[in-house]
């Protein structure tokens, strides 16, 4: 009994040897394996390298970065490669691709790579994650030009963090279209109502981040008058005149008006007490189809002149024209006519603030003021 245990455990000890030479043999073929892989895959990334390295010295770096990158494909640690990537994208101007390059090299050993990096911000004052920084923010700035932002392109967003820069375009992007639609369609209002409201409307956020990028930005914000400046003014502006037409516009003059003929966006309202009629010749209307609607203005034929009293029904038309053209009047040549009211300016509380000039009032009232008949009125009470 005891013979048969110890036969079987020197079996059981043969076997296992024959296992661990098993074991050993197949990894060593691993090992051998990976080694000629890893010398062959060196040596492919060796014909890379050196390819970069000719198209370097033929000044072709565009050319020296893709071999460069190739190298790097295939052997990921490959110091060199990551080194002379760096200095082929400084030669094209990339710094920070250079800088990021340079510090994989370092990262790897490569002790020249480091003084490379120490010289640049040295020399600069540029560090790795500033030009990194730099890239991302003009990626943004890339993408946001497509989608319409401009505003982008001000010199002034070489300041902002790329993070900052995400959430302005994401709150430009949320800002109300009708109201930014309205702000865009009514110039001459906004300029009034900015001598009246001031230029700083409260701009609402949804989270504390988009509170401090409004905060931080809020002058470029109101300066270059962006969407949501815009929609949050002219939510305020809305209010505002809502309450001017009830409190101050309201007591006499029944609805203000914005009038803007010179840039100066002054309120104003219609002055019902004083107004009159006025003449412009149909030739002059025909000749200019762009500025005048003539099918807003009233033909002046007998009728018209009947009602206004310069001829009674049993008078001659003919007649009427033949002595207009001897004395100038309105029936010398076809004419159109319109009633109009004075322009009166307002002050801050309402009140009377003197007449809109005269030309300017004609203007806004549909007609140039030289082609005005001379028996037009506009002044009386």
């Amino acid at each position: 009994m005891t013979s048969d245990f110890f036969k079987n455990l020197q079996k059981a000890k043969a076997l296992d040897a024959e296992r661990k030479a098993a074991v050993e043999k197949k990894l060593d073929a691993e090992r051998k394996a990976r080694v000629e892989k890893f010398l062959a895959e060196k040596k492919e990334a060796a014909k890379y390298l050196d390819s970069g390295c000719d198209k370097d010295e033929k000044k072709d770096s565009q050319g020296a970065i893709e071999d460069y990158t190739k190298a790097i494909k295939i052997y990921p640690t490959y110091t060199e490669a990551y080194a002379n990537r760096g200095c082929a994208k400084e030669e094209l101007g990339d710094q920070a691709g250079a800088l990021a390059d340079w510090k994989k090299a370092a990262d790897l050993g490569d002790k020249e790579a480091a003084k490379w990096i120490k010289e640049v911000e040295d020399k600069t004052g540029i560090t790795q994650e500033r030009e990194l920084t730099r890239e991302k923010r003009e990626k943004i700035v890339a993408k946001a030009k497509k989608e319409g932002f401009d505003w982008v392109s001000k010199p002034q967003i070489a300041t902002f963090e790329p993070e900052e820069l995400i959430l302005l375009i994401q709150l430009e992007k949320e800002a109300d279209p009708a109201q930014v639609d309205w702000f865009n369609k009514h110039p001459n209002l906004i300029e009034g109502l900015h001598r009246h409201m001031g230029d700083e409307p409260l701009i609402e956020t949804e989270s504390s981040k988009q509170k401090k990028v409004v905060e931080k930005y809020n002058f470029e914000i109101n300066d270059w008058q962006l969407n949501i400046y815009k929609a949050a003014f002219a939510n305020e502006a809305k209010e505002f005149l809502k309450a001017w037409n009830d409190d101050a516009g309201g007591k006499d003059h029944g609805e203000a008006i914005i009038y803007d003929p010179s840039g100066d966006g002054r309120f104003c309202c219609w002055d019902e007490q004083h107004g009159g009629t006025i003449y412009v010749p149909k030739r002059c209307m025909l000749a200019d189809p762009d500025f005048y609607d003539i099918e807003a203005w009233e033909e002046v034929d007998k009728d018209y002149c009947v009602d206004l009293g310069l001829l009674s029904e049993e008078d001659s038309w003919e007649d009427f024209v033949q002595e207009c053209k001897k004395t100038g009047g309105i029936g010398a040549e076809p004419m159109m006519a319109t009633y109009v009211l004075r322009l009166s300016y307002l002050d801050a509380n309402g009140e009377d603030d003197g007449f809109v000039d005269d030309n300017d009032l004609i203007e806004s009232c549909g007609a140039h003021f030289e082609d005005l008949h001379e028996d037009s009125r506009w002044h009386d009470g």
